[in-house]
């Protein structure tokens, strides 16, 4: 299983190393984004900063389709010195209204937004269970084999204007 920490620390190294420029986003000013298409596959990295240090990200990537319906795997971390703030969900709700808003600008409406979290990461479950507000699946992950709970849910039922 990916762990979204080692997203959270890299941004931070590419930041540094001045490798990307974080963009603005149009429906909130406290987290920043970037877009871009490692090996191909479109990915949506939007970072909750305070100054120069990331504090907390949400990354979106394509998984696949469910009943037909465009998914996007959501990860998501937060700087081990800041946690237990509410800097997660905060980051979570304002990365998946800017991600909302501009799929819709292209048109598109429909997508689910998937997350596997470890069955031992109870902190993650926990977050799981507020943005998702349904029951996970339980399953193996498909990558590692380890035992994890899928979360599963509209777009539009967790972003409500």
């Amino acid at each position: 299983m990916t762990d979204p920490y080692n997203s959270l620390t890299g941004l931070q190294t590419a930041l540094n190393q001045k490798q990307i420029v974080l963009d603005n986003c149009k429906t909130t000013d406290f987290i920043k984004m970037h877009a871009d298409k490692p090996q191909g596959q479109p990915r949506f990295t939007y970072a909750r900063m305070e100054g120069k240090k990331v504090v907390s990200i949400v990354i979106l990537i394509p998984a696949q389709p469910i009943e037909g319906v465009l998914c996007m795997a959501i990860g998501y971390a937060t700087h081990k010195l800041r946690r237990k703030r509410g800097l997660a969900i905060k980051t979570i709700e304002a990365a998946l209204k800017e991600f909302q808003h501009g799929m819709s600008r292209n048109s598109v409406s429909d997508i689910m937004i998937e997350a596997i979290v470890e069955k031992e990461n109870i902190a993650s479950q926990k977050l799981a269970k507020r943005v998702f507000m349904d029951e996970p699946r339980e399953g193996k992950d498909q990558y590692s084999g380890e035992a994890c709970f899928a979360y599963v849910r509209k777009l539009s039922e967790i972003v409500q204007d």
